[in-house]
């Protein structure tokens, strides 16, 4: 989903699809529209992999430190307005990891700690 992410945000045809629309109209389509569902299906399984890194107890100092981060428990929130109904199109548990000043740099951290990690743990074939 990262990569598919981004190669829609690297095509200009997807981020100018609609030019004139008003800024209401623009957050909508970071729900509907490729990059948004891109985007948030990534996140949303990021946190599942969070989880699985937890329950199996598995050791990683990189990784160990991006997850003191506040950022996990919104991740945490988002995934669950991801995967789960929510009543409100615009739930705050997917604004909430939006709106930290650090999210975007914090979870593409993680998605390499997690890359590294697992092409250097998994055995090879």
């Amino acid at each position: 989903m990262r990569i598919r992410f981004e190669k829609a945000l690297a095509d200009p045809d997807v981020l100018n699809r609609f030019p004139n629309v008003d800024p209401l109209t623009k957050v909508m389509m970071w729900h509907v529209d490729d990059y948004g569902v891109f985007m948030f299906y990534w996140y949303s399984g990021l946190y599942v992999v969070i989880e699985g890194f937890k329950e199996l107890q598995l050791r990683d100092e990189k990784i160990e430190a991006l997850l003191q981060s506040s950022n996990v428990e919104a991740l945490r929130l988002m995934r669950n307005a991801t995967f789960h109904f929510q009543k409100e199109f615009f739930s705050p548990k997917m604004t909430h990891f939006m709106k930290s000043p650090d999210s975007v740099p914090w979870v593409r951290s993680l998605t390499e700690a997690f890359s590294e990690f697992f092409l250097r743990e998994v055995p090879k074939a």
